[in-house]
């Protein structure tokens, strides 16, 4: 006979073995939890002894930092922000004051503001375009730049900073004159800013720039052909305090000349760039078509860098050559737009000799449209002009030999507070040979026929352009006015008759 349980007790002992379970469960789950828990903190653990153990065995360029915080904005844009984050005093008893850049105005020159400190005695110290910063360390928060004072500490505390920032201004860039033409330089006026600085409030970590694990690339074998000379790259290496750089190579002529070859370079992250002449080991400046000979270049670089500031670009005469200096590999493309103009290849007469340029700022360049842009040149007006009654022009000359295949870049009018005639125009000419001029009225001659023209009004937008330089060696971009005057200034109108034009973002690409 089968023993019937009754309902109320079935379901008690359901109740009771669903309890049972659930408690198991719950049991198995926390122990699981616990058990994940406790694998995180391990891999937690694991994962900072890892970073110690790496930040410990890694070779900087420059150390991590310490610095006493008296942080203060020293300039707050749309684009970015300039910060003081506070100061540090070296074992030689110099401050090095860090300043974070912020935003887009990383991408901005920044060798146009002068910073007065003032110590608490009075005594004071300078940051201006002839004092580089020691190292440039990027961040996720922004860029960290470090200036070291000459002034000694001495026990002594910083109280203020008064801050001035330069607007743009004209300058001449390029320039080996055929004619002096006076130009008017930008009546911006500055901007001046005092900051009392408050007690050190606690102390603030500054990371290092952690430097290559190979110094040196050999076997590069890299050959490019030029105007005038095939050019071939050995080897890069990089001293073992990371603040020059050696270059090895040759060069087979094509035709006879005479003089040594010019190099420039430009390193993208820090915006360091150089020209100088290159020494070749031979007795005499004459170089014979067919011949070959080897060169050594050296350069000395305004501050250690690391592997984050790893792109290098430079150019033998009109041969332009781009290496990621962590790998060894040449880069595919170059932005090109703050790289020093040259002068034509193998010791040659310069062509290119000179344009009204503004010089960049912490301000940035404003289009019609009031969009900003830091990775540009901007054209004020003509340099050159053959006399009274003829019109002028400003000429860039770009050289791109080698494999590149084209040039890019966008162009467009600026917006000015100046007063411009609103019928100027400016024309923009672009040709793959140096262009020629009528002497008795400054008008371009008609051959060559330009790869690109567009001519500007003061209010028109930046547009692509897009040059094919598939084996060509320059690129001549010609800036002209519409209007025949060797002045600066329309005196019968009281306006300028010169339309500011944007070159932003050039980039040669292969």
């Amino acid at each position: 006979m089968k023993t019937r349980i009754p309902t109320i007790l079935s379901h008690t002992l359901l109740s009771a073995f669903l309890v049972i379970g659930l408690a198991a469960c719950n049991d198995k789950e926390a122990t699981s939890q616990n058990s994940s828990s406790k694998t995180a903190e391990k891999a937690s653990e694991s994962d900072s002894k890892k970073n110690k153990k790496q930040e410990k065995e890694a070779i900087y360029t420059f150390p991590p930092l310490t610095i006493q915080k008296q942080e203060q904005v020293l300039l707050e844009t749309k684009q970015g922000t300039m910060r003081y984050l506070g100061y540090a005093i070296d074992e030689g008893d110099q401050y090095l004051l860090a300043i974070r850049f912020e935003g887009k105005i990383t991408e901005a020159m920044k060798n146009n503001f002068y910073i007065k400190v003032i110590l608490e005695d009075s005594e004071y110290d300078e940051i201006d375009n002839e004092v580089k910063p020691v190292n440039i360390l990027p961040t996720k928060e922004g860029e960290i730049h470090l200036y070291r004072l000459e002034t000694p500490a001495q026990g002594r505390k910083i109280v203020r900073l008064d801050v001035t920032f330069q607007k743009s201004e004209n300058k001449l860039v390029n320039t080996t004159p055929k004619q002096n033409i006076e130009f008017q330089e930008s009546e911006q006026e500055d901007i001046t800013k005092t900051f009392q600085l408050p007690e050190p409030n606690g102390t603030m970590k500054i990371p290092g720039e952690i430097g290559f694990k190979t110094l040196e690339h050999s076997d590069l074998s890299v050959v490019k052909e030029g105007e005038y000379g095939i050019v071939k790259i050995n080897s890069i290496s990089l001293s073992p305090t990371y603040n020059s750089l050696t270059i090895s190579g040759s060069i087979e002529y094509k035709t006879d000349l005479y003089g040594n070859p010019k190099f420039r370079y430009f390193l993208p992250a820090s915006k360091e760039y150089g020209n100088m002449e290159l020494e070749l080991n031979t007795e005499t400046e004459d170089r014979f078509k067919g011949t070959k000979v080897p060169f050594e270049a050296n350069i000395e670089l305004n501050e250690p860098i690391g592997k984050q500031q790893g792109e290098f670009y430079f150019a033998i005469d009109d041969i332009m050559f781009g290496f990621d200096l962590v790998t060894g590999k040449e880069l595919k493309e170059l932005h090109i737009t703050r790289f020093p103009l040259g002068e034509k290849g193998y010791g040659a007469n310069r062509v290119g000799y000179g344009a009204v340029e503004k010089f960049p700022s912490l301000f940035g360049f404003e289009d019609t449209n009031g969009n900003i842009y830091f990775d540009a040149r901007v054209i004020t007006g003509f340099w050159y002009g053959y006399g009274e009654n003829t019109k002028g022009h400003s000429l860039y000359k770009i050289d791109v030999s080698g494999d590149y295949q084209t040039l890019s870049f966008q162009l467009g009018t600026e917006k000015t507070d100046e007063k411009i005639n609103p019928n100027a125009k400016a024309f923009i000419r672009i040709y793959d040979t140096e262009p020629q001029f009528n002497e008795e009225t400054g008008d371009i001659l008609p051959e060559p026929k330009p790869l690109y023209e567009r001519t500007l009004g003061v209010s028109d937008k930046l547009e692509p352009v897009s040059i094919d330089v598939k084996g060509k060696h320059h690129i001549y971009i010609v800036y002209m006015s519409s209007e025949i005057d060797n002045s600066v200034w329309d005196n019968s109108l009281e306006k300028t008759i010169h339309v500011p034009v944007i070159i932003y973002d050039m980039r040669l690409s292969k």
